[in-house]
């Protein structure tokens, strides 16, 4: 691996375990748990977090925070916004080894997008990894719409109230709160001989006083 491939990620290879576990260490101000595989707890308490190390400064996860935040706000993972929270994240674009060849294919790729939610108060880490997409290969057009959806679905299912207040759209324009056309009413239909009108516009027989049909 050499330094100028590593600047935008080419030679580093992680498990999407690795790879979530990291996102998840920024999430928790830097400090790494460790990972585990939860099958079902039934009417067991759930078992409290194994903390391992820190693994960067408070300021500098701080920063890599924000930049996140910005990526998902202003970046290529703005497909991956999820309407009422603050998202962190990472598009992923990764070329894939050609065995023939033994080189990077230049029509293969594996799109990923990483993030956790709400930013500022996390509670989940989520990972999308497309092996091989066939209509488009960027992260951000691929995997990033997918991880909306994950979120949006997940959080609604928690319970996770949104972090931020979504946008009131006033209609505006000269016919803004037009109602809609109120279609004319029906012409009376002429009554048979002996009937009369009764209350609601129903047919009634002097005789019963009630209506038709009643």
């Amino acid at each position: 691996m050499r330094l100028a491939n590593a600047g935008f990620g080419q030679g580093v290879a992680v498990t999407p375990l690795q790879l979530a576990g990291a996102y998840s260490a920024i999430a928790n101000d830097g400090e790494l748990l460790a990972p585990r595989l939860l099958l079902a707890l039934g009417e067991r308490e759930a078992p409290g977090p194994v903390r391992l190390r820190q693994v960067a400064s408070p300021e500098a996860v701080a920063a890599v925070r924000d930049m996140l935040e910005g990526v998902v706000l202003r970046g290529t993972g703005q497909s991956a916004q999820v309407p009422g929270f603050r998202t962190a994240g990472k598009t992923g674009t990764a070329q894939k080894i050609d065995p023939a060849t033994g080189r990077y294919s230049p029509n293969d790729y594996v799109s990923s997008f990483i993030g956790y939610l709400p930013a500022r108060d996390p509670k989940l880490t989520v990972l999308v990894v497309i092996d091989s997409p066939r209509v488009g290969y960027y992260g951000s057009e691929v995997a990033g719409p997918v991880f909306s959806r994950v979120a949006r679905e997940v959080l609604a299912h928690r319970g996770i109230p949104p972090d931020v207040s979504l946008p009131l759209r006033i209609p505006s324009g000269p016919n803004a709160w037009r109602t809609a056309p109120q279609r004319p009413a029906l012409p009376a239909r002429p009554l048979a001989p002996g009937r009369v009108q009764a209350p609601g516009g129903k047919a009634a027989s002097p005789a019963l006083g009630r209506p038709s049909g009643a």
